[in-house]
């Protein structure tokens, strides 16, 4: 199909404008980040978050330094109390770990896992009973993660876990984001009006 569509004079430039965009999207901060996610790439991370059963959902993206995670975005009711508020260090926790190696996660008994950092939960005054986590690449970049999480309720039921094809719905979530994100971008640096 590619070849049936592909311009020449597009085409040439097509290398030069990923390598464009993969410079550009390290340079930005996390504060930029948050600013580009429109409705649309907000209601998508919502969306799938909910069609997995999760209680919130964050878009996680690497700072400037490299050292740490940053939520840029949160699904739920006090995301204001540590969106940019918040760094989860890259030496450690679930968030890292997916982020370092590029593989995707679904953990249970997040309280009870040894490579769970607890210091956000303890700051907000929740349990993470169930983590599911997947990289997010930009532009062929390692950029971030994208997870959601089951919280524990006083006086409810349990939530159980995550189930094993929440990955799929997730992934295809991050793929569906970076696509609109570099396309919104590739318009900004061409100077096509939204």
């Amino acid at each position: 199909m590619n070849q049936m569509i592909s311009t020449p004079a597009l085409a040439s430039v097509g290398a030069e404008m990923e390598n464009w965009l993969g410079g550009w999207a390290t340079k930005l901060s996390p504060a930029d980040w948050a600013a580009a996610l429109d409705p649309l790439a907000s209601d998508l991370i919502c969306e799938a978050v909910r069609d997995v059963g999760g209680s919130e959902g964050s878009l996680w993206i690497a700072d400037a330094s490299q050292s740490a995670l940053v939520p840029v975005f949160n699904t739920g009711p006090r995301a204001a109390e540590f969106v940019l508020k918040f760094a989860q260090p890259l030496s450690r926790g679930i968030i890292a770990m997916v982020h370092a190696n590029q593989m995707p996660v679904i953990e249970g008994d997040v309280a009870e896992a040894s490579r769970q950092d607890p210091t956000l939960d303890q700051r907000l005054g929740v349990r993470t009973t169930s983590l599911l986590a997947v990289p997010f690449q930009f532009a062929g970049c390692p950029l971030g993660v994208l997870s959601a999480v089951m919280l524990e309720t006083p006086g409810r039921e349990k939530l159980g876990n995550f189930a094993p094809e929440a990955i799929v719905t997730f992934e295809r979530m991050a793929e569906t984001l970076r696509r609109i994100l570099e396309w919104r971008f590739m318009r900004i640096g061409m100077g096509i009006s939204e």
